[in-house]
This record gives structure tokens, sequence and C-alpha cells, in this order.
């Protein structure tokens, strides 16, 4: 079997912003690199499947949200999803010159320097922090009346 599909698309993945951020922020916990890695085995055995392009965007979508808690705000796993669909048409019509220059013209990822950070603050539970701290009070008050 060649192995040329998965290195395109291990490129492709790469040279995607929101994987970068990913990996760089830990986003998936401890097993973040494990989860990003384990993303081209994912992909593949879906082109085997014969998905389409927007169906491979939804499940990339998908993926990143329940794996690695990211929302793909930019729409940009559209793009991957066509760019990784365009890949896997030349490499079944055994066209592996042309895969090699589609390759070969995939962006280096960005510099990860130029994005800022977005925080993203939320209640849990629908608490604010002002409900938490007079609770707090309150177990203080009871268990000094005991």
């Amino acid at each position: 079997m060649t192995t040329v599909l998965p290195e395109f698309i291990t490129k492709v993945f790469d040279s995607w912003t929101v994987l970068r951020l990913a990996e760089r922020h830990g986003t998936g916990g401890r097993e973040t690199k494990a989860k990003l890695q384990s993303l081209v085995n994912f992909v593949m055995q879906r082109l085997n499947k014969r998905v389409e392009a927007e169906d491979l965007a939804d499940m990339l979508e998908d993926y990143l949200y329940d794996n690695l808690n990211v929302l793909c705000e930019d729409d940009s796993q559209y793009d991957v999803a066509n760019l990784i669909l365009q890949a896997f048409t030349l490499h079944s019509a055994g066209k592996i010159l042309e895969l090699a220059e589609l390759a070969s013209k995939l962006p280096e990822g960005c510099n990860l320097a130029q994005c800022p950070a977005q925080v993203v603050e939320a209640d849990v539970d629908g608490e604010d922090e002002e409900s938490v701290s007079a609770e707090s009070s309150e177990d203080d008050v009871e268990m000094n009346d005991a």
C-alpha cells in the first residue's frame, strides 16, 4: 500500500492553522497530539467509504469539536475536505505525479505568533462568581455556628 495519500493528508493538517493552534494549546487534553495523529486514520477510513466533500467537512468539524474541543468558526474544514478529496481522486486514478505536484503547492503553516488567543469565559451551571462567593460565605457561617 502506498503512503502517498496519508502523507499528503498529514501535510494538509500540518499547515491547517486550527490544528496547529489546537496542538499548541493542548485543547484535547494530555492526548492532544495522539488525537491529532489519529485524525489521518479517521479521514482515510472515511475516504474508503466514498464520502462527499460536504460530508467529510462535517465529519472533520465533528471530530474537532468532540475530540479537541475546537469550533472551526472560519469554515476552513470545507477547504480542507475539498483538498483532501481532490488528492484522493488523483490517488485513486493512479496520478501520483499530479498528487506530488499538488502537495508541493501546499502552503507552510502560518506563524502562530501572529494568531491572537481568544479567551472565552463561561458560567458553569449558570452560576457566576458572586453567587459562588455568597454560597461559600454561607457555608462558612454554618460551620462556625455548629
